[in-house]
């Protein structure tokens, strides 16, 4: 007997690596159980002519509790025991046991959600002698240990093992037995804080891609067939650098692209088109913008605007006609970083 409770009291220790019912604070409870219970006594605690038998019976119960803080907590409940007999001059007599117990409990936590109980109050205990019509209450000491396992937030399984001293007088009932008591129970929960909403997290901005693109008319910035730059338009390519810096982009790229029209030989309108951009890149560089990040090239009259509406056109008239031909673009992409 001793052996099969030292087992279960093992196995109640072992569900405290599961998922547990912790104590929460300023939560109530209500369960029922149901178990095994065993009485048994020694020679020293029993009248003359007594033959206690040891006994052992199905026992049930309900309780309450409430928890004052996570580790500690009060705890009322009924209890029936069962029956046990002993034998006087070779005859049995039965006496039905029940109480009404009173006990702390004091949780050891694991983690926010695990933790084993152990309890220490009292079982007011009375003996019901249904054949002499009697009984007797005695105040015996309890001590047990167990644990809680969630089956949902409010409800849960609870496992305890449970001893009390002497649940009876010798000179009431002829020996003074102890209780053992293995049971499993149903515990309802309720009460406490609501439980706090999970915020929900923002969605992180989505960072923006950005395109800008600046045409300047080479008449502006150049001498016709020229490529260097007058004074006016390093002014103007000032402006352009403060603008382009003021995008405040990551991973920027710059493209400076240089366009002709198709007067003279395409050749050189190619080579004027390199020089023509490079002249460019170089004096937005000087003006701050990244060398790693800008790049010059050359299109000379491949990329016209004009089409062939001054195609019936020559002399001054066909050269003021193609002036949108002749033009340096800036185009500048990267990403911005998008706050809220």
């Amino acid at each position: 007997m001793k052996r099969t409770l030292l087992s279960l009291v093992v196995l109640s220790t072992m569900f405290a690596s599961s998922a547990v019912l912790a104590a929460e604070e300023g939560t109530a409870y209500f369960g029922i159980k149901a178990g095994y219970g065993h009485l048994e006594t020694d020679s020293h605690r029993r009248a003359d002519n007594i033959t206690p038998d040891d006994k052992d019976f199905v026992t049930g119960g309900a309780y309450v509790g409430y928890n004052i803080t996570s580790f500690l907590g009060v705890e009322a409940g009924y209890d029936y025991l069962g029956s046990y007999s002993y034998k006087l001059n070779n005859k049995s007599y039965d006496k039905n046991l029940h109480g009404a117990e009173f006990a702390a409990l004091i949780g050891i936590p694991f983690n926010k959600t695990d933790d084993v109980f152990f309890k220490l109050g009292g079982l007011l205990s009375t003996v019901n002698d249904d054949l002499h019509d009697s009984s007797a209450t005695k105040l015996a000491p309890l001590v047990g240990i167990g644990t809680r396992v969630a089956l949902t937030d409010l409800l849960g399984l609870r496992l305890e093992y449970q001893y009390a001293h002497k649940v009876a007088d010798i000179e009431d009932y002829g020996y003074a037995p102890d209780l053992h008591n293995v049971n499993l129970g149903l515990e309802f929960r309720f009460g406490g804080a609501e439980e706090a909403p999970t915020p929900k997290a923002e969605p992180a901005p989505t960072p923006k891609i950005v395109e800008r693109s600046v045409t300047l008319d080479s008449t502006a910035l150049f001498n016709f067939g020229k490529a260097s730059l007058t004074e006016q338009a390093k002014l103007s390519l000032k402006g352009v650098a403060t603008e382009v810096s003021g995008y405040n982009l990551k991973d920027m790229s710059v493209v400076v692209e240089g366009h002709t029209d198709r007067i003279g030989s395409a050749s050189s309108n190619q080579k004027l088109s390199d020089k023509r951009s490079q002249a460019v890149a170089s004096e937005l560089v000087a003006q701050g913008i990244n060398s790693s990040s800008i790049k010059a090239v050359g299109y000379g009259e491949t990329k016209p605007v004009t089409g062939n509406k001054c195609d019936s056109l020559k002399g001054q008239k066909l050269v003021n006609c193609l002036a949108p031909d002749r033009r340096v673009e800036i185009k500048v992409s990267g990403v911005q970083e998008v706050t809220e």
